[in-house]
């Protein structure tokens, strides 16, 4: 962590603004109480194990915030929040990717962003945060996901990201029907 020129006490900070800015930018955007949002400074344990598997390259997501919305229908509405949040805080894009289109381990499907401070031009990629857009049922996903295939050892790796991918496509076509129901419920008059 100080290799990206902070303290703890400095990531947690930036952390907590973060999150406080973006639930701001999220409520004006008009999202009301139809997301959530997650954060997390990256440990320094979680930090040398990534050394490990993923040597010589940059840590970015030293400061990872989630964004949860109720379903598919949301994300948009988040995504563009998530963009006027990092103007907002000075923040420049330096990449990003399409998870539901191209899924994670265990089908888990998410936009992720990768960000860092303009004004730092020196700034390395490991003072940036990392912000995911998903939905209630991914977040879900993500977390088994992430305890069973990044963390653990198995035996029988290949068939459980193979089933969590097959959950994870039920999940997405759950997140889709209730969509629907929602546009459907925002379109009657009340009686």
């Amino acid at each position: 962590m100080q290799d990206a020129g902070l303290t703890r006490a400095a990531a947690n900070g930036l952390l907590a603004r973060g999150i406080e800015s973006l639930v701001a930018t999220l409520e004006a955007n008009g999202l009301g109480d139809a997301y959530s949002v997650e954060g997390r400074v990256k440990s320094d344990a979680a930090i040398a194990e990534k050394l490990v598997r993923r040597p010589g390259q940059p840590i970015n997501d030293l400061i990872g915030l989630r964004v949860i919305v109720d379903h598919v229908d949301l994300l948009a509405r988040a995504v563009d929040a998530v963009a006027l949040w990092a103007d907002q805080l000075g923040l420049r894009s330096i990449g990003d990717e399409d998870r539901f289109e191209q899924p994670g381990a265990g089908g888990y499907r998410a936009l992720h962003f990768d960000f860092v401070p303009i004004d730092n031009v020196s700034a390395s990629r490991e003072a940036g945060f990392e912000v995911q857009v998903t939905t209630a049922l991914m977040a879900v996903i993500a977390r088994v996901s992430h305890n069973v295939l990044y963390r653990r050892e198995s035996r029988d790796l290949e068939a459980v990201a193979r089933e969590l991918a097959g959950i994870a496509e039920d999940a997405l076509r759950l997140d889709e029907r209730i969509a629907e129901i929602q546009a459907r419920g925002e379109h009657t008059q009340p009686t």
